[in-house]
């Protein structure tokens, strides 16, 4: 092996060891969470969001990891536990439904998470963030990565966005332009 290859090996041995420990980390904080008397704010936002652009995770967890989600819960991990947490008449139905959410986000991480970063890890992550969770190293690999997502910044004493995003009628009226411009340049050609 080169000294270059050499070094590698070493980060990714750094790497998957501090990733090992913040596995440990994250999972204790979603407990801490999830105990509370009401959900996080903004919790029904980041559900619908996931389930729009994370779908096949949250699915994922509906038919793999209930069990886990019981777990998060303060529940056994094991078949049927979530539904007997679920049935219950006092239940907290937003906070029993964020922790299936993240218990499927949690179960689709891995060891290759810091090495291959996805949209999916990085909506889960930066969320922690925003409740308080103080990332890792390893863990910031994935929300620094480029902008494979574009999440509008919350401003969480309203929860509408601090900076709007184009509208409808601004995108409208750019393509309108396009089009008169691509127009002018064939009657040129």
């Amino acid at each position: 092996m080169t000294e270059d290859e050499k070094a590698e090996r070493r980060r990714v041995i750094e790497n998957n060891k501090a990733w090992d420990a913040a596995g440990t980390v994250r999972v204790d904080f979603l407990k801490t969470l999830l105990k509370g008397k009401t959900a996080p704010k903004n919790a029904l936002r980041f559900i619908a969001q996931s389930m729009g652009a994370h779908s096949y995770t949250v699915a994922d967890v509906l038919s793999k990891h209930t069990g886990f989600a019981a777990e998060l819960l303060g529940g056994k991990d094991g078949y049927g536990e979530l539904a007997k947490i679920t049935a219950k008449p006092t239940g907290r139905h937003e906070t029993n439904t964020l922790a299936v959410v993240l218990a499927g986000f949690e179960k689709s991480l891995t060891r290759q998470s810091w090495r291959n970063p996805t949209s999916t890890a990085k909506h889960y992550l930066t969320q922690l963030n925003t409740w308080g969770y103080t990332l890792s190293e390893v863990e910031t690999i994935i929300t620094d990565h480029g902008n494979t997502e574009t999440q509008e910044p919350v401003n969480t004493e309203t929860s509408a966005p601090v900076e709007p995003g184009e509208t409808f009628v601004q995108v409208q009226a750019d393509e309108e332009e396009l089009t008169a411009e691509e127009a002018d340049y064939a009657d040129e050609a």
